[in-house]
């Protein structure tokens, strides 16, 4: 008996620009400059599955945009972070969010479509790591807390209390 061995193919670069570039779970698995990767699901995310083919999120097409609260902050040509992920890219230009404006753009996703922020406990810990990132992090989260009202503003609050919480853990 053989066992066939398939080539992972990776996953499409959509086209980008500074309204519209790539974020959340995807800017997450992407190398920084100093060659860090926030998280370590890179196997599952720019590689194309079998059965389960992903698309890219990109802010503004397939996640909601918080271009309105954040305008150009966290994002960045970031073409050679793909090319350091050994992806290939056919783009000139390629636009991502670094890992703040990743995360904040996962939180608003999240309350704007759901009223809930769902998969994202321990976010600060996990992801954002270097030092100044969770302060520049929880103070850009202060146009969020404005923006949404009720009871999706009392969800962020609660969550940003529990992420402080562990931070102090």
């Amino acid at each position: 008996m053989s066992i066939q061995v398939v080539p992972l193919a990776q996953c499409a670069i959509p086209d980008t620009d500074m309204d519209h570039y790539i974020t959340g779970i995807y800017a997450l698995n992407l190398p920084n400059e100093k060659g860090d990767v926030a998280d370590w699901h890179d196997v599952f995310h720019w590689r194309l599955g079998i059965d389960n083919p992903r698309e890219i999120s990109v802010a503004g097409i397939n996640m909601k945009s918080s271009n309105h609260l954040y305008g150009e902050y966290g994002v960045k040509e970031g073409r050679e972070q793909l090319v350091k992920k050994g992806l290939i890219v056919d783009k000139p230009l390629v636009y991502v969010a670094n890992y703040c404006r990743a995360v904040i753009d996962m939180i608003y996703d999240c309350l704007a479509e759901y009223d809930a922020i769902y998969n994202l406990t321990g976010a600060v810990y996990d992801w954002l790591y270097e030092e100044g990132q969770e302060a520049e992090f929880f103070e850009k989260l202060e146009p969020m807390k404005s923006f949404f009202k009720d009871k999706k503003r009392d969800v962020l609050i609660m969550w940003i209390d529990k992420e402080r919480s562990l931070l102090c853990q």
